[in-house]
């Protein structure tokens, strides 16, 4: 990143400062004739190869001229721009109760519009009510009984974007359908020509390109998700570390991060049920489970096998002690990471579109460090006080490490006597290793490509006198 002018005077005046403190950098000759002209060069040559940076980098189409774009366009393989066409759903449906035997199909290619009939559009599925199973398709809200189906613009263009419930007229009658309205914008357009739409076709095509590789795919995770702080791609190729079977080529997306969601799920039973498995995965925590309002005795059985296990196919379920009865109302309050799920929606499915591979995302592996670490403090500073600014660096030592990393007892060590204030001399480590994978006591905590550590307060022990 470019640095500003009176960032660089700053950075020269410091620099000046080391060489000679005698020299007056705030007036007079040097500032005139060296540090001044210095920093407008500097920030020339800077903006320049930031620019340049960015041109070589998947931030080209934000940096780019025009001319720059059109001629990568051509390079890439974009063409010339043609636009895109609006996409969105639309609710077709009728306000009174469908009749018994009758059904209502909405062809594919049903043409809608807004109340002016300026913008058209048309839908790319074909929909149905069925007379037969009204319940189906009852909306209690809206007291209507509708189908959703997805719907395009018959033009290119962003004038095609409109706002909910513009889309209110069906251009050819349907038996059995009195209204639609879109709820959601409807999205997408872009019109032909023009700088936005080399950009878009541009940008779209250099992902694509970009993502052809697992580093590629890792930094769009990345990108996509704030919650998402470091991601590792893991290939069938690294037999050691790829956890399932697949018959084609696999990839397994490990994230580090989360976005832990609470909520409460709601089961009747049929009856005889002894385990349940809940809907959103994977599970982090267990609030409760109770059966019919009431407490009851049940074991998490956290899934353990390596194909599924911290994915959103995660198998984790509740055994109960004894079987539900019929139409008992089970109620469990959980935690879950949907981070996993918000990822697995957009980038992975057994034949994932940029790859055609099976893509599986899952949560890091994580990993807890096993630590013994004591100390002298300092006259007048509180022991107690002191562990915990040692457990806060423990923590902040291995807070930005990413997949694959390795940490060193020597750097540990010094880090935690450089930053806790207060000690008497360095802290000495007894025990610094991997937990349930150390040969000696202390020794590098070497992590594989799917793992990240994660700080464990109960496998540290902190002692200063």
């Amino acid at each position: 990143m470019a640095r500003s002018k009176a960032q660089v005077q700053a950075d020269l005046k410091t620099e000046y400062a080391q060489i000679d403190p005698s020299i007056d950098t705030e007036k007079g000759p040097v500032l005139d004739q060296f540090i001044k002209p210095q920093s407008q060069l500097t920030v020339d040559v800077e903006e320049r190869q930031d620019r340049t940076d960015r041109l070589a980098s998947a931030d080209f189409t934000a940096a780019a001229t025009q001319d720059e774009l059109e001629r990568m366009a051509g390079t890439v393989g974009a063409g010339s721009p043609q636009g895109e066409a609006a996409t969105g759903t639309a609710f077709f449906g009728t306000r009174s109760r469908p009749r018994a035997g009758v059904t209502s199909p909405i062809p594919k290619g049903s043409l809608v519009s807004d109340e002016g009939l300026s913008y058209v559009y048309q839908t790319t599925e074909e929909g149905l009510i069925d007379g037969d199973y009204p319940d189906n398709y009852w909306n209690p809200t809206k007291r209507t009984y509708e189908v959703e189906i997805p719907i395009v613009a018959v033009a290119v263009g962003a004038d095609y974007n409109l706002p909910p419930f513009r889309v209110r007229r069906i251009l050819a009658p349907i038996t059995g359908i009195d209204f639609v309205e879109n709820r959601v914008r409807v999205s997408g357009g872009i019109d032909p020509g023009g700088e936005e739409a080399t950009r878009a076709r541009a940008e779209s095509k250099l992902i694509g390109q970009e993502l052809g590789s697992p580093g590629g795919l890792a930094a769009a995770v990345v990108e996509s998700y704030e919650d998402a702080e470091t991601v590792q791609v893991i290939t069938s190729a690294n037999y050691s570390l790829f956890r399932r079977a697949t018959t084609k080529p696999g990839l397994d997306i490990y994230y580090s991060g989360e976005d832990l969601t609470t909520t409460t799920e709601e089961y009747t039973a049929s009856g005889g049920e002894v385990t349940l498995t809940p809907t959103n995965k994977p599970l982090t925590a267990v609030t409760s489970v109770t059966v019919n309002g009431l407490v009851v005795a049940y074991e998490l059985v956290e899934d353990d096998d390596p194909a599924t296990q911290g994915s959103s196919s995660d198998a984790s379920y509740f055994l109960f002690d004894t079987p539900l009865g019929v139409g008992a109302v089970v109620q469990m309050k959980y935690t879950y990471d949907s981070l996993c799920a918000a990822i697995s929606e957009d980038y992975a499915g057994d034949d994932q579109g940029l790859f055609e591979t099976s893509v599986v995302v899952r949560r890091s592996i994580r990993m807890n460090p096993k630590i013994v670490i004591s100390g002298v403090a300092d006259s007048g500073f509180n022991p107690f006080t002191l562990e915990e600014s040692i457990m806060d660096e423990i923590k902040a030592f291995f807070e930005t490490g990413d997949h694959g990393a390795t940490y060193y007892p020597k750097d540990f060590r010094d880090h935690v006597g450089s930053e806790v204030i207060g000690l008497r001399g360095k802290p000495v480590v007894t025990l610094f290793q991997l937990d349930g994978r150390a040969l000696v006591d202390i020794e590098p905590i070497e992590l594989e490509l799917n793992e990240i550590i994660e700080v464990d307060e109960d496998l540290i022990t902190i002692d200063v006198q």
